[in-house]
């Protein structure tokens, strides 16, 4: 009965107004919109949110400028869940009415729910922050805006701009535990592990989240040493032959802020004699999409007599990895082994897959492989499980430096699986098994299998 009168009055209303010319409709505009809020206000506080748009629009069409029926058709637009709709009235809004914050602050938020590029509402927040910083909706709104494009800013491999953009949010909010958390991120990205360790720490975890929170600031902990010491051991025999071979190595890498340094030595043991292997490597990080990688290595015996190797890697957003290498070694029997390395990956979350192809040239014969890993990391890069395999007419190269295997130009193939953890906050260990299967004899065929077990453990200080 009451909205039927209510119809019954805005109907006359707006019979009197369209009668009028407009120098004569002011005199009556304000009982109309007084009458109109009345109606709208009612209809919304009873959740009737059609009825209550649909006064809207009546009012906007005799008031089209009016503020406060502005502000309700972007409201009941935002609780209709009509995302388009309510960008259009957040649009209208804006235009009418420039200098209100109410209507940058709606027309942020619409843009959001939208899909609109984090940078465009950061940067209409960002002017009006400047113009109000001390309007609470405005300030929100930015913080909110700065940490949406930070994360995009992440997602897209740049951190630092992500943390300027963290910075400038924390501005005028200097408490704020997710900016401060997001540049946690950004710092870990950059390898900056004591101030990952620091802006990560102010994160407020839920209970699931705990223990996760947990082991990743411990092994942010881990990185941060700027030392570390490791230890290796390999066995292995052939599937017909009990004879037991091993492989160990000593293995020292000191990280600074853009060089890593590592320093090994392997050591052999066999029926013939002792085989020792000697080599350095340097990584360097050139900026946050490039880094290089070099190793040069020397025997005297079982061992490659001399193995140089270089890559370079750029990284991609969306978590995309492209390397690039070539390798050149001298193998102990004095057979020269060239090769090239194509390798992508891509991270999903936790779960990381890499695949490579090296192509290499032998005495004048073309040989190849095909590598693919899988890699899952559970709370931290430290704990993890992984599956790999590869096959091609030459072994993988890293297994001929230990001239476990020399069978080139037949088949090969392998699948091996891991698992790694770690154990305190400067110790983490690694078990990995392999299973070598390759032709020995072309005709008739025959193959055998070759078997491998490595262990690692590294200590951080």
């Amino acid at each position: 009965m009451r909205l039927q009168q209510y119809d019954k009055a805005v109907s006359s209303y707006e019979g009197l107004l369209a009668s009028l010319k407009p120098d004569q409709q002011f005199y009556y505009l304000s009982g109309f919109n007084d009458m109109m809020a009345q109606v709208v206000k009612e209809s919304t506080e009873a959740q009737r949110y059609r009825d209550a748009m649909n006064w809207v629009n009546r009012w906007l069409d005799v008031s089209p400028k009016n503020q406060q029926a502005l502000l309700y058709a972007v409201n009941l637009s935002h609780q209709m869940q009509d995302k388009g709709q309510m960008l259009t009235f957040a649009k209208r809004a804006n235009e009418a009415f420039p200098d209100e914050s109410i209507f940058k602050v709606r027309l942020a938020s619409a843009m959001q729910l939208n899909g609109a590029p984090t940078k465009d509402i950061w940067a209409l927040m960002g002017e009006e922050v400047i113009r109000n910083p001390y309007h609470n909706e405005v300030v929100n709104a930015y913080v909110q805006a700065s940490h949406d494009h930070a994360a995009q800013l992440l997602s897209e491999k740049a951190e630092n701009e992500a943390l300027l953009v963290a910075d400038k949010g924390l501005q005028y909010k200097p408490a704020n535990k997710e900016l401060k958390y997001l540049k946690g991120l950004a710092y870990e990205k950059l390898k900056q592990y004591d101030s990952a360790f620091y802006y990560q720490s102010f994160y407020e975890p839920s209970l699931l989240e705990l223990d996760e929170f947990k082991a990743n600031l411990k092994y942010l902990n881990y990185k941060m040493y700027q030392n570390e010491f490791a230890i290796s051991h390999m066995r292995s025999r052939y599937g017909d032959y009990y004879s037991i071979q091993t492989i160990s190595a000593l293995e020292y890498m000191r990280m600074c802020a853009k060089n890593n340094y590592t320093a090994r030595v392997f050591y052999s043991g066999r029926e013939e004699g002792k085989g020792v292997q000697g080599q350095l490597e340097w990584g360097r990080n050139w900026s946050s999409h490039w880094a290089s990688r070099v190793d040069f290595s020397v025997s005297n015996k079982y061992f490659s007599k001399f193995a140089v190797h270089g890559a370079i890697i750029r990284t991609f957003p969306k978590d995309w990895e492209l390397e690039l290498g070539v390798g050149h070694r001298k193998l102990y029997n004095d057979e020269k082994l060239s090769s090239a390395v194509v390798g992508v990956g891509k991270d999903f979350n936790q779960f990381r897959l890499q695949a490579k192809f090296t192509q290499a040239g032998l005495q004048e014969k073309w040989v190849y492989n095909v590598a693919a890993q899988a890699r899952y990391s559970f709370d931290n890069p430290k704990n993890y499980v992984l599956a790999l395999a590869n096959m091609g007419s030459t072994p993988d190269v890293d297994i001929l430096d230990y001239q476990r295997l020399n069978t080139l130009s037949v088949m090969n193939s392998m699948v091996g699986a891991g698992v790694g953890r770690l154990l305190t906050k400067n110790v983490s260990a690694s078990v990995m098994g392999t299973w070598y299967n390759f032709q020995t004899s072309p005709n008739p065929e025959q193959y055998r299998n070759l078997y491998n077990l490595f262990l690692q453990v590294n200590v951080a200080f």
